[in-house]
C-alpha cells in the first residue's frame, strides 16, 4: 500500500481489514514509512500482518523490523526467482481444495521469497507445500 500520509494509510488499513484482508505491505515510498509502520502495528496489533516493501538495502530492512514490520519485500529478491517459480506457486492456489488453505500456503512461501539460502526445489516440484 502506498499512501501520501500516515493518516491516509491508517484509514485505508482499517477499511482493508474490514474487507477481510489481514496482511498489508507498506511501501518505503510512503512518507515517514517507518513511523507509519510503528503507528499501524500499535493500532492494529495482531489483527493485521504489516510488512514493508520497496526495500533497497539491509539497513532499511533492519529499521523496518525494529519499527514493527513483520515481513520485508525486496524487488531484487522477487525478481531473482524465475518466472516459472511464480507460475507454479500460482497454480498451487488453483488446486481444488486448497483455496481455504491458500493463506497458509502463501505464508509458507514467503520464506522461499525472502531467504536466498533456501532451496526452492521442493516448491518447483510441487512437493512438501
Amino acid at each position: 500500500m502506498r499512501a501520501s500520509s500516515s493518516d491516509q494509510l491508517l484509514s485505508a488499513a482499517e477499511a482493508i481489514l474490514e474487507g477481510g484482508v489481514a496482511a498489508i505491505e507498506v511501501t518505503m515510498t510512503t512518507p515517514n514509512a517507518m513511523e507509519v509502520i510503528r503507528q499501524a502495528t500499535t493500532k492494529f496489533g495482531s489483527q493485521v500482518l504489516f510488512g514493508v516493501g520497496t526495500v533497497l538495502d539491509g539497513e532499511t530492512a533492519r529499521m523496518a523490523i525494529l519499527a514493527g514490520a513483520q515481513f520485508v519485500a525486496s524487488r531484487e529478491r522477487i525478481r531473482s526467482k524465475p518466472r516459472s517459480f511464480y507460475e507454479k506457486v500460482q497454480a498451487l492456489g488453483m488446486m481444488p481444495g486448497l483455496e481455504k488453505d491458500w493463506g497458509y500456503t502463501m505464508e509458507r512461501l514467503w520464506g522461499y521469497l525472502l531467504n536466498p539460502e533456501q532451496d526452492a526445489q521442493d516448491i518447483q516440484d510441487g512437493e512438501n507445500v
